[in-house]
């Protein structure tokens, strides 16, 4: 079983993935994987340097994450660059350690499953729910300010298009033993269907 999780920023993702961990799943976070090229790849690390150049580093030289992000989420056409260097990476990781353990349950946690078209890649996509202004308020609590907020929510498509698309879709208002509770019914569900 192979699931794509999915939401919109703020939405608690990251928080469901931990609960599918928990149930026994195999789960890859691939914001992880970026931040893992980022910091390691050196073809990645040089792309980035050529084409950005210091605006995006940090006193140490090294790439700053917190300034490349202004950068992308202000700019579409930058955002469209990095987006081309490192998809196909994440893809590549991740799809190799699904191979490497094909029987197992799996779940992957792709911010932009639906804006880049890979939910057919999945048994079903999951969407992580909840309402803006939780969404907004939990953005907050991260230390974004208010357009950067608006910036991120503004490169991916709304919660409801995506609470449209999903195969199903789990509610995180704020409590998040109801989330658990959520995520392992869904999991017993397609584990014995």
């Amino acid at each position: 079983m192979l699931l794509g999780l999915t939401g919109s920023i703020g939405c608690g993702k990251s928080t469901a993935l931990k609960y599918f961990r928990e149930y026994g799943a195999l789960v890859v976070d691939v914001d992880s994987l970026v931040k893992k090229l980022l910091s390691s790849d050196k073809e990645v690390q040089e792309a980035i340097d050529r084409h950005f150049g210091n605006k995006a580093k940090d006193n140490a030289n090294r790439i700053d994450r917190g300034k490349l992000a202004h950068i992308i989420f202000n700019d579409p056409k930058e955002r469209e660059w990095l987006e081309n260097l490192l998809h196909p990476r994440v893809q590549l990781m991740w799809q190799s350690l699904v191979k490497a353990d094909p029987d197992s349950f799996w779940v992957i946690e792709i911010p932009l499953l639906f804006e880049k078209k890979l939910e057919k890649l999945f048994d079903f996509s999951v969407c992580i729910a909840s309402s803006t202004p939780l969404q907004v308020k939990r953005l907050r609590e991260r230390g974004l300010d208010e357009g950067d907020i608006n910036a991120r929510i503004a490169n991916q498509i709304s919660t409801f298009n995506k609470i449209e698309r999903a195969d199903f879709v789990l509610t995180n208002n704020g409590n998040i033993d109801f989330l658990q509770e959520q995520v392992n019914r869904l999991c017993h569900q397609l584990n014995h269907s």
